[in-house]
């Protein structure tokens, strides 16, 4: 995970200049209102960029969540069956020991034994 967690560092570190320099394109578009060709080439350049790596970002993230919930539903899977089992272990025993289960019938539907 930390190989992922630094890799959107760096993909967060890409977007955080990328929006500067799309900014910076921005302050100077209002500044000049007329853009020549290769500066018009230049932003939609960037604004290209900048939507493939949002994207890539996303697509990132939710890679990175999935495995997350896989891991979690595999852990409560796991926690669930040792569970299962340890009941499936003390049922009889505590069966046996639970003061009522004498008046508890059997599976032939008759007590098992009766109060005096």
């Amino acid at each position: 995970m930390d190989t992922v967690a630094s890799g959107l560092q760096t993909w967060g570190d890409a977007m955080e200049e990328l929006e500067q320099e799309l900014v910076s394109v921005a302050d100077r578009l209002w500044k000049y209102t007329t853009l020549d060709e290769a500066q018009r080439i230049r932003l939609d350049a960037l604004r290209t960029e900048q939507t493939q790596i949002e994207r890539q970002l996303v697509d990132a993230l939710v890679s990175i969540r999935r495995a997350e919930v896989v891991e979690e539903l595999t852990d409560g899977q796991t926690v669930a069956t040792r569970l299962h089992a340890r009941i499936s272990e003390l049922e009889p025993a505590a069966a046996e020991q639970h003061p009522l289960q004498r008046f508890v019938p059997t599976w032939s539907g008759k007590p098992s034994s009766r109060p005096s």
